[in-house]
């Protein structure tokens, strides 16, 4: 009797979390809407990104003999830099003085909010990938896979998951864009998509391991039809999950 009681009581309370967490995906998407000029430069951005990498580069590209490392470089900070940028302001807004936080009207928990917010901005996100890849597949003339979707769309998670930790732990709007750029900064450097990290440097070990190179293994070994990419995938998904979850705690105890 008392393990049906306390599996029914279990039931209600991952009820009530599933509609807290919907009632939060709501408001975000409710704010994302709000101006229809927000939304059509969150599509545009990544499409004239594309376009205008596309339009520079020599009508011989698909020769060089880094051309694909080049697109996924491209590509994977793409979708690092747009998906930061997207949630990294979503916490830190709605902090004093810049406005008070919705969840004392609508009875919502905190880490409720924080998931609520992935939800929603993954929404928009993954149609950005979608976008992403579509432009990709025929600008740069690459193999039409869906696996490249795939790379991205984790990427995406992980970006977006990345800028809601900043935005929890930022004190103010400028710290957290700040952060964002620091880190697709030192992502850039590390991932060798601008000079090659040597394998006996110190740092190779460190760099293979990042996200961004993370993803751009991923992409590169999907256009060339080679290694499983799974180890990578589990790997980006596993840090978004840890930034989720440091995100969650630490706004789950703050004060006010």
């Amino acid at each position: 009797m008392a393990i049906r009681f306390g599996i029914i009581v279990m039931i209600m309370r991952f009820k009530g979390k599933m509609k807290d967490i919907l009632k939060a995906t709501r408001l975000e998407y409710r704010q994302i809407t709000e101006s229809n000029g927000h939304i059509l430069l969150l599509l545009i951005q990544p499409v004239l990104i594309i376009i205008l990498f596309g339009a520079v580069l020599p009508p011989e590209h698909s020769q060089y003999p880094y051309y694909k490392h080049t697109i996924a470089s491209m590509l994977s900070i793409v979708v690092i830099f747009i998906s930061a940028q997207m949630t990294s302001l979503r916490i830190v807004t709605e902090r004093a003085p810049y406005g008070p936080l919705s969840r004392e009207t609508l009875g919502i928990g905190r880490a409720s909010i924080i998931s609520g917010k992935l939800n929603a901005n993954f929404l928009f996100a993954g149609i950005q990938c979608i976008l992403i890849y579509l432009m990709g597949v025929n600008v740069f003339e690459i193999e039409n896979s869906i696996l490249i979707l795939i790379v991205l769309l984790v990427t995406s998670f992980f970006s977006l998951s990345m800028g809601l930790l900043f935005s929890v732990f930022a004190k103010n709007k400028d710290q957290a864009s700040q952060l964002v750029m620091l880190t697709v900064l030192v992502f850039l450097v590390l991932s060798g998509a601008i000079v090659k990290i040597p394998e006996t440097s110190i740092l190779y070990d460190v760099s293979q391991e990042i996200p961004m190179t993370l993803s751009l293994n991923s992409l590169v070994s999907v256009m060339n039809a080679e290694n499983d990419i799974s180890w990578n995938i589990a790997k980006m998904l596993s840090f978004g999950i840890f930034c989720l979850l440091v995100s969650a705690f630490k706004f789950s105890i703050e004060k006010g």
